[in-house]
């Protein structure tokens, strides 16, 4: 990594953004060769929130169907 900061897709927990948090998802991120600098929350249509909250849900119930 040569530090150039770029913006690409990466798992991150989820913390606040969309309203959601404790969940790994794939979102774009400034990435650094600190690793992932900052998460960044893109404009979603109503359709867009509400297929990241299903998939969301879909995470979390396999998650705790395992735990």
């Amino acid at each position: 990594m040569r530090n150039e900061r770029a913006v690409v897709p990466a798992s991150v927990v989820l913390e606040g953004e969309y309203g959601l948090e404790g969940i790994a998802m794939s979102l774009p991120c400034v990435i650094s060769r600190n690793g992932v600098e900052r998460t960044l929350q893109i404009p979603l249509d109503k359709e867009g929130e509400k297929n990241l909250k299903i998939c969301y849900e879909y995470l979390r119930n396999v998650i705790e169907s395992i735990s």
